[in-house]
């Protein structure tokens, strides 16, 4: 799978993609940091912390460069932007 900005390939990693196609997939849905856990990291059965959500989505809006993945304090993260299938 590729990532495209501007017609720019943007280089992400395994787990980056599956973040990203998570929040994609579930766009306009306001999912929790154990949602986002368990569809992305428990899939490996990995063992993470609990700012690894965090890191992660801060990683993947700077290499984005956007602010279609939103924080909803309390609640978890959401993402706002539009998604286009090819």
């Amino acid at each position: 799978m590729q990532v495209y900005r501007n017609r720019d390939a943007i280089v992400l990693s395994k787990k980056e993609i599956q973040l990203l196609i998570c929040l994609m997939e579930h766009a306009g849905t306001v999912l929790t940091k154990e949602q986002i856990l368990e569809r992305v990291w428990d899939k490996d059965g990995q063992f993470v912390d609990d700012n690894t959500v965090t890191v992660n989505i801060s990683r993947l809006k700077n290499k984005l460069d956007t602010n279609a993945i939103e924080n909803i304090r309390g609640l978890g993260y959401i993402w706002t932007g539009t998604v286009t299938k090819k």
